[in-house]
């Protein structure tokens, strides 16, 4: 009876080690796939700030999602120099490396103000004058890079044209000299795109 336990105290030892080696090979096998997948399919998420002249959200937060490695969704809040601004875009990477160019194409929608601004006209005797900002939708041409490590590190730059889609705000009191009014143009209307972020990827 007891060599009878033995021998199948014995086999019960061997088949536990066998178990564990076998879970210990599809593990590693595993990490092995992991590693060789393309980072964007590991780490399909990531969170960043966002900043920059004509950016995404102007001054605030974005989410990029990568449904397929060469594929970025981006979604985006913050505050710009027309409002509350919240944007969508869609970016195509050139590259399934960490370090990848892209180009992108974007909708971006700033609320405007609801109450009237004062400001001053530094080209006629800092003479005062109000304006306000109305809702201003921007289609948002872009290209750029960006690189995510294998730990998650996320950083992104691009540079491009953003194009508004009507006019977007009215002088409400005063009058503006027409050196103020290109300056006005220029800061709320169509112009170029400076834009980085900085973030994490899980």
């Amino acid at each position: 009876m007891r060599r009878l336990l033995s021998i199948v105290f014995i086999v019960m030892i061997f088949n536990t080690m066998a178990i564990a080696q076998s879970s210990y090979e599809n593990l590693s096998r595993t990490k092995i796939d992991t590693d060789q997948l393309p980072i964007r399919d590991v780490r399909k998420t990531a969170v960043w700030f966002n900043t920059g002249w004509n950016a995404l959200t102007g001054f605030g937060v974005a989410l990029s999602f990568y449904p397929v490695p060469k594929i970025a969704l981006d979604g985006g809040i913050g505050l710009s120099s027309v409002g509350v601004k919240m944007s969508a875009r869609g970016r195509y990477l050139f590259s399934v490396k960490n370090f990848s160019p892209f180009v992108g194409l974007g909708y971006l929608n700033g609320f405007g103000s609801k109450l009237d601004i004062e400001m001053k006209d530094t080209f006629n005797n800092n003479e005062p004058y109000k304006l306000k900002i109305d809702n201003s939708p921007y289609i948002q041409i872009t290209g750029g890079f960006e690189y995510m490590a294998k730990k998650g590190f996320f950083t992104m730059f691009n540079i491009g044209y953003s194009i508004l889609l009507t006019e977007n705000y009215h002088i409400t009191s005063g009058n503006p000299s027409l050196d103020t009014k290109r300056v006005l143009d220029a800061t709320y209307g169509s112009g170029i795109v400076i834009e980085g972020g900085i973030g994490y990827a899980f």
